[in-house]
């Protein structure tokens, strides 16, 4: 799926591992990396729903 962000600015820190590192800390941006390779992956946003777990 094709993930589209309204401010070009989030755009631009989630798709960079080291500035979402900075602004979001190193546990927090693994996770939000993960959560946007999975909405990548996914077909349609039922797929998600596969993919829900724990949030530590």
């Amino acid at each position: 799926m094709k993930v589209f962000f309204e401010d070009p600015r989030l755009e631009k820190m989630f798709s960079n591992e080291k500035e979402l590192r900075k602004q979001h800390g190193p546990a927090r941006a693994k996770r939000i990396g993960q959560r946007v390779k999975d909405l990548t992956a996914a077909e349609t946003l039922a797929d998600m729903r596969q993919n829900v777990g724990p949030v530590p």
